[in-house]
């Protein structure tokens, strides 16, 4: 597929997060990228970061682009809708990755009815992200494709029928990546406690945790099978998993979990 000009309303974490996926693949180039922020701070960042070009006109990106990625936050949505509402032609297709807001409210506030929402994760911008999404009736196959072409970049991509499961991806795998430092940061403060060094130490959880995920994802057995055969009864791991069993630690996982799905339908009230 030719480079498509693919334009970003909003230059923050993620969007920096897909620009450099984008980068590890050679798809950033200063006649197909346009990025639009209203902090000439950030602008600068990225200008002096990658192969872009960066704007404070969020009209000047849908002018110029082919894909338009909304990535902006969900409290600021509301003036970029007055903004940019009949702006653009029927060719064009937008891509949110804004938390909690639907594909209804954004066909209505931009006038346009090819929109895909998606929800992908800070990994991306190591190619190790995961994407869910879901597309609008108004694309057609070739257009699910360019989507599927962009996301893909980012590491892999699933598409669904049930828009509730966005809200859902947010919780789980949008936020996922730092429930998984914050339990490896518990791992760094329990090893240097008993005297291993940072360094081994980070080396250690880094490829512990990376493994076990790829594992999961590859393996045939579920992820309570994996857990039964990692631990020997009377063993060292079936210590451990007994404190996380008198401590609730799943109990607390589901709270978050629950906390984070309130969240995201919270904020599409916001927007």
């Amino acid at each position: 597929m030719d480079k498509l000009k693919i334009g970003f309303i909003g230059g923050g974490n993620m969007a920096e997060a897909i620009l450099s996926a984008l980068s590890r693949k050679g798809a950033l180039d200063k006649e197909n990228i346009t990025v639009s922020d209203p902090s000439d701070m950030r602008r600068q960042i990225l200008a002096d970061k990658y192969p872009l070009t960066t704007t404070a006109s969020n009209l000047e990106v849908v002018e110029k682009s082919e894909v338009i990625i909304l990535a902006v936050k969900p409290q600021n949505l509301s003036p970029v809708l007055a903004e940019l509402g009949g702006r653009f032609n029927p060719s064009q297709l937008v891509i949110s990755i804004i938390a909690g807001v639907k594909i209804r409210k954004l066909v209505e506030g931009l006038g346009i009815d090819k929109v895909t929402r998606a929800m992908p994760n800070i990994l991306a911008q190591i190619g190790q992200g995961v994407t869910l999404w879901i597309a609008s009736q108004a694309l057609s196959q070739e257009e699910k494709a360019k989507v599927r072409y962009i996301l893909s970049m980012l590491g892999p991509e699933l598409a669904t029928e049930n828009e509730e499961e966005l809200d859902i991806a947010t919780a789980i795998s949008g936020s996922g990546p730092a429930y998984a430092f914050f339990f490896m940061e518990s791992l760094m403060e329990a090893a240097k406690a008993l005297g291993m060094s940072e360094s081994t130490a980070k080396m250690l959880i880094g490829q512990t945790l990376s493994g076990s995920g790829q594992l999961v994802i590859e393996s045939s057995y579920d992820i309570g099978e994996l857990r039964r055969r990692v631990t020997s009864p009377g063993g060292t791991t079936a210590a451990a998993l007994k404190v996380f069993e008198e401590e609730n630690i799943k109990g607390a996982i589901k709270k978050a979990i629950e906390a984070a799905f309130k969240r995201s339908k919270e904020l599409s009230e916001l927007a």
